[in-house]
């Protein structure tokens, strides 16, 4: 099977922060500069390295391989086996609590019998519950 891949959605969650970051960032070194000048540079770099995390999880995707399906969110990633998933819960996910391998609150919780429940938001919503049905039809769809 030829992998397919799904880009998150990306809303609120991931653009506030990048937002905030350079003003966040303009008065941390200001405080800095003023107070602890040798610590400058120690500083400079932690935001760098704080950037580019930020930047790496805006390539969030997932992946399907075979009958597996891989969640990459930055530097994390996950495999599940298709066949696993029993439930898939559509809706706004708020103040949803475990694995979360998304950039947005609104998109798909998969549970199973086996770990904990994962909120992903592809990009193509539709597409992406098609291609998940073709591999395990017998998962139940949900809509919150």
């Amino acid at each position: 099977m030829e992998e397919k891949k799904y880009l998150s959605k990306r809303g609120l969650v991931i653009y506030l922060p990048l937002a905030v970051f350079p003003f966040i960032f303009s008065f941390g070194f200001l405080y800095v500069s003023q107070n602890e000048p040798e610590n400058l540079m120690l500083v400079f770099w932690i935001f760098v390295l704080l950037y580019v995390f930020l930047l790496t999880v805006l390539k969030t995707n997932y992946t399907f391989s075979d009958d597996k399906l891989k969640l990459k969110l930055s530097f994390f990633k996950k495999t599940i086996a298709i066949n696993e998933i029993t439930k898939l819960t559509r809706g706004n996910h708020f103040w949803f609590f475990g694995w979360k391998f998304a950039l947005a609150t609104k998109g798909l919780v998969l549970s199973s019998n086996k770990s904990l429940d994962i909120l992903i938001t592809p990009e193509q919503e539709e597409e992406f519950i098609e291609e998940l049905l073709k591999i395990n039809p017998a998962i139940k769809i949900i809509e919150k």
